[in-house]
């Protein structure tokens, strides 16, 4: 994401799960996990788009090491 604006975005975790193509209770088991780092504002979760750019690049190299090993 080039766009500072888009950086600094915040999703919902609907949001992100609809990014992902997962259901918003995986992406609430990644967020528990420490895998998706949140901001929390009073009772709400949001997700900073940077922050899931850098766990779809972390995935994505994690898949790479796991099809290199086969």
């Amino acid at each position: 994401m080039e766009n500072k604006y888009l950086q600094n975005t915040l999703l919902k975790p609907r949001d992100a799960a609809q990014m992902l193509n997962i259901s918003r209770s995986l992406v609430y088991q990644l967020i528990r996990s420490g895998e998706i780092p949140v901001v929390r504002i009073k009772s709400t979760v949001r997700i900073k788009a940077k922050d899931l750019e850098v766990f779809i690049e972390k995935s994505q190299h994690q898949k790479d090491i796991q099809l290199s090993l086969f």
